[in-house]
């Protein structure tokens, strides 16, 4: 999907990307529960569903912060590094954006950019300028969150190397099934 990513969409790779995403999610969600209801002795199973339930409402709350956190600063700070290193646009609007984006950024709409910067006192040139950084800033941000989601899916496949390869209720293939009595 990062490779698509850009002010006009690819409409097909981004497409099939969503498609991709898409299905790795639902297989993922579709067999979570099966894992994790195995590896919970059948008397324990409520506190397993609980534990599930809760955990992926956390998982999922802590993540959509941490990504929008990384989302707003590298927007913060691009949009900032950009106007600032910026010749068309003057010194001291670089110094009053860079000052406003310290403070914290919206997402906004490039063209609610463009008109905030000129009934802030900016020429239309200077404020297509400053719009343009702020869009540049915005694709990048989403790029860099987007990569950042893909490394932390990568990462925690480290700790699905202790899932459990058998239910707790049926003999392994390693352990002998019990004789009849």
């Amino acid at each position: 999907m990062l490779g698509t990513l850009d002010v006009e969409l690819n409409d097909t790779g981004f497409q099939i990307s969503m498609i991709l995403i898409g299905a790795g999610a639902g297989l993922l969600a579709s067999q979570l529960g099966n894992v994790i209801m195995s590896s919970v002795a059948p008397e324990k199973s409520s506190e397993g569903g609980g534990l599930q339930g809760t955990a992926q409402n956390l998982g999922a709350s802590l993540g959509t912060a941490l990504i929008g956190a990384v989302l707003l600063s590298a927007l913060a700070t691009g949009f900032s590094e950009r106007v600032a290193n910026n010749p068309a646009v003057p010194a001291a609007a670089q110094q009053q954006i860079a000052a406003t984006a310290e403070k914290g950024i919206d997402i906004v709409p490039v063209a609610d950019v463009e008109a905030a910067a000129v009934k802030g006192g900016l020429s239309e040139d200077e404020a297509k300028a400053v719009a343009s950084d702020y869009g540049d800033a915005q694709l990048e941000a989403l790029r860099l969150a987007l990569g950042a989601v893909a490394l932390l899916a990568l990462l925690s496949l480290w700790f699905t190397r202790k899932l459990p390869t058998h239910a707790l209720d049926a003999p392994s293939a390693a352990e002998p099934a019990p004789a009849p009595a």
